[in-house]
């Protein structure tokens, strides 16, 4: 695959999709006129809403990591000790680093977990031990890694979770460190379940009587699905996400698979 697969998260779209056959948008009164102009405002305001919920969320994320980085690189170094080490020093830095990954995975909702990558020792560490690069039960992301010095949103895509032992549907964000020198040592890695992100969304979904919310990438992909079961699927192949992929912001009247007459609300992340 592609960069550009990699960088989706620079202008996925937050789709709403609301059912407005009820507000009768073919008659010309100005009854319905009314009708159909607060079903545009109530849709805009609840997209707003979901956008500022799952950027907020991923933004958030990103500033923690940014923070630790700082922390990490000031107190413990871009060095790891062999897990063998015997000295107190070297023993005492693994603890505090292995605290630190528990601290991480904790740090926020949406998360699954988080991992430092090492890559002077080619070295995962995890809040439940240490792994070698042919060990790491995530070669996708050893790929990426070894392709890519940037900072990278992969996905979405099946990850192994730890917390349910099984794979999940989620995307990966690598921040690599250091923060402040082109030359980077390591860099974190944190899984988001999709699942979780997609919690964000239900407590307005039903306030507003919509039909469905999605955050989709570049090709249509389901990021975030209210009910979760299209999270992963491709839904470019509706023929009324066509116009809800080329254009970055605003509203369409279409029609959905099923024939009803239905309201499109869309935006850009601002997620970069």
């Amino acid at each position: 695959m592609g960069k550009a697969f990699y960088r989706f998260i620079l202008s996925f779209l937050i789709v709403i999709t609301v059912c407005v056959s009820a507000f009768g948008i073919y008659s010309y009164n100005s009854v319905t006129r009314d009708a159909t102009q607060r079903a545009i405002a109530n849709n805009e305001m609840l997209l707003n809403i979901s956008k500022d919920k799952i950027d907020g969320a991923l933004l958030e994320l990103d500033k923690n990591l940014i923070q630790n980085g700082l922390v990490i690189e000031t107190f413990d170094g871009l060095s790891l000790p062999t897990s063998q080490s015997t000295d107190y020093l070297s023993q005492k830095k693994n603890i505090n680093l292995n605290n630190f990954v528990v601290h991480l995975n904790a740090g926020s909702e949406i998360l699954d977990g988080v991992t430092i990558y090492f890559k002077n020792e080619n070295v995962f560490l995890t809040s439940t031990g240490r792994f070698s690069q042919s060990e790491f039960w995530d070669q996708k992301i050893t790929e990426i890694i070894a392709e890519n010095n940037n900072n990278i949103w992969a996905g979405p895509r099946k990850i192994y979770s730890r917390i349910y032992d099984r794979k999940i549907w989620g995307i990966s964000y690598i921040r690599q460190l250091p923060l402040i020198t082109e030359y980077k040592k390591a860099c974190f890695i944190a899984n988001i379940d999709l699942a979780k992100l997609s919690i964000l969304v239900d407590a307005f979904e039903d306030k507003y009587h919509s039909k469905s919310i999605y955050v989709v990438d570049d090709d249509g992909i389901v990021i975030v699905d209210k009910d979760k079961e299209l999270i992963g699927k491709d839904i470019s192949v509706l023929p009324f996400m066509e116009n809800a992929l080329n254009i970055d912001d605003g509203y369409n009247f279409d029609t959905d698979e099923n024939n009803n007459e239905i309201l499109i609300s869309y935006t850009k992340s601002d997620v970069a």
